[in-house]
């Protein structure tokens, strides 16, 4: 995989470093370690506990093409909005008169003075790295109708386009959280049915006769077999607890002392997940059904034999 070749290459640099006693060219190599920590995603992905952070960490990736898009649209509103105030400050310049000041000049060329310091300057003004008004203040004192473009440029630019960026991304990453959750639901009935066909395997490896039930003789013949411990500890299951998952699917079964394929699939499937509340809510539940039939069934003796 891409996981390996990277470290191969880390590995490799590192060596090189190591015995040529150099390669200080090569220490940028150090820091694209931490990419290494990748690799925690897929510990993210398994973990059902950390579903909310993983539905953000893909959140955050996915967006990327999304974030690069919506700073080329900021960019190109703050170009056009850069190139309109340069040459209204170069029109004004080309008509200065001597009521013109030198620190009115300077602050126009530190905040207009060319194409990158004033989207700099526009991208402060929207984004809280300094004062809008300070920043359009010279603006105010050349016209008016400068500053208040300006101060259209900040009304559209924060209230317009960041919040509609904004509701981009977190449409986003709803979708994404829904995405996130179908991707669990489907790696959780793959894994069912990766286990589902695990069992069935194992069943085909007992059932010697090919008769599609399992008994008691052929569960004890075929227990020791490497390709029967093989599915057993896929399974996690012992040979003990085999062989009273085996008792406890026969006592119910329509044949007893035998056990067809369903039946097995379906047992060990569920001995194999996690117990959940419900299930032992509803043998709580059995349990007082039970209760009740014998605290009838004692009555009905005690009245029988009372008469």
């Amino acid at each position: 995989t891409w996981g390996n070749i990277f470290d191969t290459i880390l590995i490799g640099t590192s060596a090189y470093e190591l015995f040529s006693g150099g390669g200080s060219g090569l220490s940028v190599w150090r820091i694209l370690r931490i990419f290494r920590l990748i690799r925690l995603l897929k510990v993210i992905r398994r973990v059902e506990l950390l579903e909310s952070l993983n539905c953000m960490v893909y959140g955050i990736i996915n967006c990327f093409a999304p974030l690069l898009w919506a700073i080329v649209i900021l960019c190109i509103i703050m170009y056009a909005f850069a190139v309109f105030f340069m040459q209204a400050i170069s029109g004004f310049l080309a008509e200065e008169d001597a009521g013109t000041t030198n620190d009115h000049i300077d602050r126009l060329d530190n905040y207009y003075g060319n194409i990158y310091r004033a989207m700099s300057t526009l991208f402060e003004a929207v984004t809280g790295g300094n004062d809008w008004a300070e920043l359009g203040s010279p603006l105010k004192e050349i016209s008016e109708a400068f500053y208040c473009t300006y101060g259209f440029y900040i009304v559209f630019v924060s209230l317009g386009v960041l919040n509609v960026v904004t509701g981009f991304f977190v449409d986003g990453t709803m979708q994404q959280s829904l995405s996130g959750r179908e991707e669990l639901l489907r790696q959780a009935l793959d894994r069912k049915e990766h286990v589902a066909e695990v069992i069935r395997d194992c069943f085909l490896h007992l059932d010697s006769d090919a008769s599609g039930t399992l008994s008691q003789e052929e569960l004890v013949q075929h227990l020791g077999e490497p390709s029967v411990q093989e599915c057993l500890t896929t399974l996690q299951i012992d040979d003990c607890q085999a062989i009273q998952l085996f008792d406890i699917l026969s006592a119910s079964a329509p044949e007893e002392g035998e056990v067809q394929i369903n039946d097995f699939v379906e047992g060990v499937s569920k001995m194999t997940m996690p117990v959940k509340s419900i299930d032992i809510y509803s043998i709580m539940s059995q349990n007082r059904k039970v209760l009740t039939i014998l605290d009838n069934l004692s009555s009905a003796m005690q009245r029988d034999l009372t008469l």
